[in-house]
């Protein structure tokens, strides 16, 4: 019995999703409690890929001993030694630690979906100035949030109550699967979306001209989306300015809007003026009926926060965008190259491994022929697997004969008890389903609510709401 297989997967596994997180979330400005939260959301998720298939294995076996006769060996001196023909899989761990590692993913799960992320966002999402504002805030959006639920549900779950004498174990059940029919529909949407996008994606990409027009189309969009947020945010700049000048420097609203100036670019708060008479003592009778109040004030406080993350991501995504197009040009120019040389009209980024051992002749062959049949490869291969979950999903139910393909493999390695080969098929499948669903989490965009953008660009609010959507897929 050894748990170092699972010590191992679980390790690389944290390492995977804190490069992932650092790929997207900006560790130094962000919210430490906002990270860690994210970072459990997932990697619990993610954790389900590598324990599922022990898990199975684990159930075959004790199945094995259970079907298997045990030979009880007398020969030793007064000592009785049970021999079973069963062998045991290579990374059994102990019965009782897997159930409980189980409810702790489960539960913790439940715990940050319906409770400590949405009150994160509500949080993170508030333009009030104090501590004690933002959970006041944060707890009134979600008594209200709730509340809705109750108010439509509410009558239904009386009814039921009454006609069948539930108690609290039943009431616990019905929320329990209330919450797994909810997840099961989203991640039927996910699948249904990126079974077909994964694949289909990847087969464009392998097309050096599509692929160009279809950023010279996204380019057109985003700077479009990029001059929108960097006049939004000079709006919200000038509307900062006119408050700044009224507000002098004893009123009582003079620390929220250094609160928000504090927030504004450098350039903007090195070009302030204060008004003249900002040091003049605050007078009561001479106060300006114009000055806003201070409900204005947080939200023009979460606009500008809002602003200037959607500015920034803009202004990013125009950078990657237009770097990966001159990229992408000098391939389709290069396609057609005689000398077998890959010529650039500027440098693009690589990685270390690539900048030594390539030279313009690998290059060239790596770009313009690997790259695009290796994509391709891989677009077949996953266009195969696609069809084989949705035939194994449309006879699923199909008990004799069985017609999912998957089931056939795994009752085939059963039959022989070959663990390696279980945990392989689970692996494979389970890690092709939730790299579809997450794939579209990762890449579905809802207006400038939520877009996970690499760099470290994504917001708060993206990375809470990427967390709550792959707990509700776990």
């Amino acid at each position: 019995m050894s748990a170092l297989p699972l010590v191992l997967e679980v390790s690389s596994l944290f390492i995977i999703v804190f490069i992932l997180l650092h790929r997207y979330a900006n560790f130094q400005q962000q919210n430490k409690l906002i990270l860690t939260a994210t970072f459990i959301s997932w990697y619990f998720s993610f954790m389900i890929v590598i324990l599922l298939p022990m898990d199975i294995s684990m159930t075959t076996y004790r199945q094995c001993l259970r079907d298997t006769p045990v030979i009880i060996d007398n020969q030793t001196d007064n000592q009785s030694i049970p021999i079973t023909k069963c062998k045991e899989p290579y990374s059994i761990i102990s019965p009782k630690y897997l159930p409980v590692l189980w409810r702790i993913i489960y539960w913790t799960s439940q715990a940050l979906t319906w409770l400590i992320l949405p009150f994160m966002q509500s949080f993170c999402q508030s333009g009030e100035f104090s501590l004690s504002g933002k959970i006041r805030g944060a707890l009134i959006s979600n008594a209200i949030y709730y509340g809705s639920y109750l108010a439509i549900f509410g009558f239904l779950l009386i009814y039921v109550a009454i006609e069948h004498n539930i108690d609290g174990p039943k009431l616990k059940v019905i929320g329990i699967t209330a919450s797994n029919t909810w997840g099961l529909f989203l991640l039927v949407l996910l699948l249904g979306y990126a079974l077909v996008a994964v694949p289909r994606s990847l087969w464009l990409k392998s097309n050096t001209s599509f692929r160009l027009k279809l950023l010279y189309f996204k380019l057109a969009k985003l700077h479009s989306e990029k001059c929108e947020a960097e006049e939004q945010l000079e709006d919200i700049l000038n509307e900062i300015r006119t408050i700044a000048e009224k507000i002098r420097y004893n009123h009582p609203y003079r620390s929220f809007v250094d609160i928000i100036v504090s927030k504004c670019p450098e350039s903007f708060r090195n070009g302030l003026r204060r008004n003249v008479e900002d040091y003049s003592d605050y007078n009561q009778s001479t106060y300006d009926r114009d000055i806003p109040s201070e409900k204005t004030l947080v939200k023009l406080h979460y606009a500008l926060i809002k602003s200037i993350q959607i500015k920034d991501r803009t202004s990013n995504e125009w950078y990657l965008m237009v770097e990966e197009a001159f990229q992408v040009e000098d391939i389709l120019l290069n396609e057609s190259n005689s000398n077998f040389k890959f010529m650039k009209t500027i440098p693009f980024r690589r990685n270390f491994l690539m900048d030594k051992i390539c030279n313009s002749t690998l290059e060239w062959f790596y770009y313009c022929i690997f790259l695009k049949y290796f994509m391709r490869f891989v677009s077949i291969l996953l266009t195969c697997l696609t069809i084989m979950v949705i035939w194994s999903e449309m006879t699923f139910f199909n008990k004799r004969p069985v017609l999912s393909l998957f089931a056939i493999f795994l009752n085939a390695s059963r039959t022989t008890y070959n663990y390696l080969s279980i945990e392989i098929i689970v692996f494979m499948t389970i890690a092709y389903l939730s790299f579809c669903a997450y794939f579209a989490i990762f890449k579905i965009r809802i207006f400038n609510y939520y877009y996970l953008a690499p760099n470290h660009h994504t917001s708060e609010n993206s990375l809470i709401f990427s967390g709550i959507e792959t707990s509700y897929t776990a």
